[in-house]
């Protein structure tokens, strides 16, 4: 992943972005929309549905099949985990989880 230049995304203590992905789970509020490599990046789509670019490895961790951005194919339909309130939720929890392991 490369090297963050903005802000820690900190959950519970916890750097997400030095977490090892995991299952973001599906919600009948989720979003859905057609990747276009020309116009979208996760983070762009992150800072419009989330009004926060941070919030891009939330996308990136519900897409999981896909190893890099680039690897998406054109037309491809990806998920965005909606709303941003009930996945926090749903991290914090998951890494309450991780901790107490």
């Amino acid at each position: 992943m490369a090297y963050n230049y903005h802000r820690q995304l900190i959950i519970n203590g916890l750097d997400m972005y030095n977490m090892p992905p995991m299952e973001i789970d599906n919600r009948v509020t989720d979003l859905y929309l057609e990747y276009n490599k020309a116009s979208n990046r996760f983070d762009r789509i992150a800072a419009k549905a989330y009004e926060d670019d941070e919030y891009a490895i939330l996308i990136r961790w519900a897409n999981q099949q896909y190893d890099q951005e680039f690897d998406i194919p054109a037309g491809t339909v990806i998920r965005v985990p909606f709303p941003l309130e009930g996945v926090l939720t749903e991290v914090a929890t998951k890494i309450e989880n991780r901790k107490n392991k």
